[in-house]
């Protein structure tokens, strides 16, 4: 989620830009909305779980702590996930800014010295079940144009 976090992602040894690119019109337009769909519900799946995208469980907060669930106090890191996907590649952001104007969920996202990271989107390579949601996305989007 570093302010921008893009993940290009290659499905048995074919990237998806191939698959992806090769719809053309109506296909391509469902096939990206199918993917943008599949990669805000493993967002929302991470937050509801407080898991990163491996499914490892986010380090719990440190005493004193409250009682809402992790990164959800006002909710306004979790709404401020945007999703874009082209031909090529699938890029997800987040808008939303720390008190001081600095991207908050960055810190999350990476961690810092005094807090350990939550990562809330892929950093590196694509995780094997985010993986299997895409290609079952991309799958959907072309039988339903065939």
């Amino acid at each position: 989620m570093a302010r921008r976090s893009g993940i290009l992602h290659r499905s048995n040894g074919i990237p998806l830009a191939a698959k992806v690119a090769a719809l053309r019109g109506r296909g391509l337009a469902r096939a990206k909305e199918e993917i943008r769909l599949t990669v805000e519900s493993l967002i929302d799946e991470g937050f509801e779980r407080e898991t990163d995208p491996t499914g490892h469980p986010w380090a719990p907060r440190k005493p004193p702590t409250g009682g809402w669930p992790l990164l959800q106090l006002t909710r306004k890191m979790f709404r401020s996930f945007i999703v874009a996907v082209s031909s090529r590649k699938v890029v997800v952001k987040n808008t939303a800014l720390s008190a001081q104007g600095r991207p908050y969920p960055l810190f999350h996202q990476r961690g810092t010295r005094k807090m350990q990271a939550r990562r809330m989107v892929p950093s590196k390579g694509m995780p094997s079940r985010w993986r299997a949601e895409i290609d079952r996305a991309v799958a959907r989007a072309l039988k339903a144009v065939r």
